[in-house]
């Protein structure tokens, strides 16, 4: 029986450490990372207003 889909081949990699690796370096290249801290503010304050609604029991608006 043949197959529809093929699958890629990922390697399984602790999450933590491809991202202590690649801040690393990003700090000894002197390059940008593919995540900034801009990036993490965001992701921090999407989660802070999630949080927020969820006790409220209603939406919450996420400005700037």
């Amino acid at each position: 029986m043949s197959t529809l889909f093929t699958y890629p081949i990922i390697p399984r990699k602790e999450p933590l450490k491809v991202e202590l690796t690649h801040f690393l370096e990003c700090i000894i290249q002197d390059k940008e990372p593919l995540v900034t801290g801009l990036d993490g503010y965001k992701a921090l304050k999407i989660a802070d207003k999630s949080l927020e609604s969820s006790k409220l029991g209603k939406p919450v608006r996420i400005s700037g």
